[in-house]
């Protein structure tokens, strides 16, 4: 019992990164088609939505459209976007959720303004794929790591300097250096380098090895 007590926690950490790296490779399997588009009303019910909408809400484990409510996932932002139109909430929803088939999705939603009276208020709701950047925050989470260290991660990644992260954090470069010593065991590297290669390896290799051009804000269609 006390080997297992001292293992669990490495063990929890390794199989939670590995489950989310690998679930963010799979963004490389994205859907050929645009995004799902689809207008809700007050009771749930969805009133339109576009062709690519069915497949999209089947990759969230919903049913066909008008004959089943809608997953959970979209419920949950379809109210918060109607509780922001009320101003209870300081913030348009907008989450990352994982599908069925591996991919992550973005799902957002919006409260429309209807023009004349007597007309039903309804809600926009947009389920697209995710980008690295919408992904890469989860996968340096699941290392582990503090938010801090997040902060510290995502700044070496962009090729700040330490002395220039100790600025923009407000810490001595010391601090940086014990901040970036921790997350390297926990990542498991011994270096910058090795830390943005992991990264790379895990988001842009499988991309540039299928081929995928280039879009036109600077990473792959």
């Amino acid at each position: 019992m006390e080997f297992v007590s001292s293992v669990a926690p490495t063990l929890a950490r390794g199989i939670r990164a590995s489950l989310v790296a690998s679930t963010a490779a799979a963004l490389d399997g994205c859907a050929a088609g645009g995004p799902g588009v689809l207008l809700v009303d007050d009771a749930g019910n969805v009133l339109s939505a576009n062709a690519e909408t069915a497949e999209r809400i089947a990759a969230l484990g919903g049913g066909p459209l008008g004959a089943t409510a809608l997953p959970m996932s979209v419920q949950s932002v379809v109210k918060a976007a109607r509780r922001f139109g009320r101003g209870q909430e300081t913030w348009a929803p907008r989450i990352r959720v994982p599908t069925r088939t591996g991919r992550w999705v973005v799902v957002s939603a919006s409260p429309l303004t209807t023009f004349g009276a007597g007309g039903p208020s309804t809600t926009a709701v947009t389920i697209e794929d995710a980008g690295a950047g919408d992904v890469l925050p989860l996968v340096v989470a699941a290392f582990g790591l503090t938010p801090r260290e997040q902060e510290v991660v995502r700044l070496v990644l962009r090729g700040v300097s330490t002395a220039e992260i100790g600025k923009e954090l407000h810490v001595s470069a010391y601090t940086v250096q014990d901040h970036l010593k921790s997350v390297f065991d926990k990542v498991n590297v011994r270096s910058r380098r090795e830390l943005a290669a992991r990264v790379f390896v895990e988001e842009y290799v499988p991309r540039m090895a299928s081929g995928r051009p280039l879009g036109a804000g600077g990473f792959f269609v």
